[in-house]
Order: C-alpha cells, then sequence, then structure tokens
C-alpha cells in the first residue's frame, strides 16, 4: 500500500483510527491486528495466524460471571393466593361450586353444535374434506345469552355496547363475580393488575367483513388489545407500580 489514511473519533476519551502503514487500528494484507477497549478490557486479534484474545467485562477474566443486584433476581418459587373466582364455562358451570360438583361427578361438556350459532349441516363432512367439518359435536357456552348485559353497572351508552365485544361482556361480569366471591368491595382506585388472554377473534372478523360499516366505537369494541383495558378502566383499577 502507497498511501495512508487516518480517520480518528474521539468519544469522551476513546479514539479509533485506521492509517494504512499505522495506527490503533491497522489492516495489512498479511498482517493486522485490533484492539478493542471496553470497561477495563480488551480484545487483540493478529491476522497472521498468531492470535491472542483476552476478553475483559467488569470483573476483568472472560468467564467470570456479572453480578447481579438482589433486586433483580426471580425467586425459584412464587406463592399465588386465588381469593374469588368467577367463571362462564362449557357444561353450564359459572362458579366454583359449579366446576367442583363437574370434577367430581368426572362431568363431561361436550354437547351438540347450538342452532343459533351456524348451520353446522352446512360445514360437516364425515370424511374431513378439506373447508368441512368432521364433527357436529363442541363445547360450548349454551347457557349465555350474549344479547343481555346490563348496562346500568357499567360507564358505557347503548351505541357504545352495541359494538360491544362478547368476550368483553362475558369478562365485565366475571370479574365482578371475582371480587364479589372474594369478599371485596373496595378495590376502586387501588393499584390491582389486570391481565387477559385471548385466543380467538371472532367478533372483529365478523365486524371487518363490512368495510363501509363504521362507527365510533368500533376499534374499541372488537380489538383484543382492549379487554384487559376495559377491565381496568370500568373497575378504576389503577394497576401495579
Amino acid at each position: 500500500m502507497n498511501y495512508s489514511t487516518t480517520r480518528t473519533t474521539n468519544l469522551n476519551g476513546g479514539g479509533h483510527a485506521t492509517n494504512g502503514a499505522s495506527g490503533d487500528h491497522y489492516t495489512n494484507s498479511t498482517n493486522g491486528s485490533h484492539a478493542a477497549n471496553g470497561l477495563n478490557g480488551n480484545h487483540e486479534h493478529d491476522r497472521n495466524g498468531h492470535g491472542n484474545t483476552h476478553t475483559n467485562g467488569l470483573s476483568g477474566h472472560k468467564n467470570s460471571p456479572a453480578q447481579v443486584p438482589e433486586i433483580f433476581k426471580t425467586p425459584s418459587e412464587v406463592p399465588i393466593a386465588i381469593c374469588g373466582m368467577g367463571m362462564r364455562l362449557p357444561g353450564g358451570i359459572r362458579n366454583d361450586a359449579d366446576l367442583y360438583s363437574f370434577l367430581v361427578n368426572k362431568g363431561d361438556a361436550r354437547g351438540p353444535t347450538p342452532k343459533d350459532r351456524f348451520n353446522i349441516d352446512s360445514y360437516y363432512n364425515a370424511h374431513n374434506k378439506p373447508g368441512t367439518i368432521i364433527t357436529k359435536h363442541g363445547y360450548y357456552l349454551d347457557d349465555v345469552d350474549f344479547s343481555r348485559f346490563d348496562v346500568s353497572m357499567f360507564n358505557m351508552t347503548q351505541a357504545e355496547v352495541a359494538r360491544l365485544d362478547p368476550n368483553q361482556r362475558l369478562l365485565l361480569e366475571v370479574v365482578r363475580e371475582a371480587f364479589e366471591n372474594a369478599g371485596e368491595g373496595n378495590f376502586r382506585g387501588k393499584d390491582i393488575g389486570s391481565f387477559v388472554g385471548v385466543f380467538t377473534e371472532d367478533w372483529q372478523d365478523l365486524q371487518n367483513k363490512d368495510i363501509g360499516d363504521f362507527a365510533p366505537y368500533q376499534v374499541i369494541g372488537k380489538m383484543d388489545f382492549v379487554l384487559g383495558n376495559r377491565i381496568a378502566y370500568e373497575y378504576d383499577l389503577r394497576g401495579p407500580r
């Protein structure tokens, strides 16, 4: 190489130089070295076949684990106390007593597809043809009337309720029952978290079929991210801090 180029960058005392013949970092067709200094550490590599590697972290040794503060350590077991329950499960299960009886008696919640859900005969095929269903049975909430909802308990208008996902309606009722089951009435304004897991988005799929159908409450009525937030808002749960 018959020319030399130098570039230097200084960040709070740290430097990097590139030079065709010399420098802190230089590249040569046959021989080169690279040095990087972090927190009391360095890394060197020789490209001519003779190399030495040393990494220095916080402790000065390559394989020494960093010291983790006690506040960030996760305990092996975290005790959880279930103080109250509310539920809607297939088989007409609506509370803990129903669930206990169902389990003790080895119940089976499997049943035929309700006619008010969809026409199962239009989709059933005993030979598992693509695009069909191989069974006429399933596990359904056949004792829940999704058209009935006590609006007086919540801060929503009729127009908003009309767009409300049935999942949100059931959650609002079940959470209230869980508080009552736990004997907890003084929950508003407290640091209580609301965490919801959801599996399907049937209501959103139905609402999206008509792209011309739009209403002010459509987004917060059908999106799954609203589920936990709806509970927190309606019951004034401030979440863990």
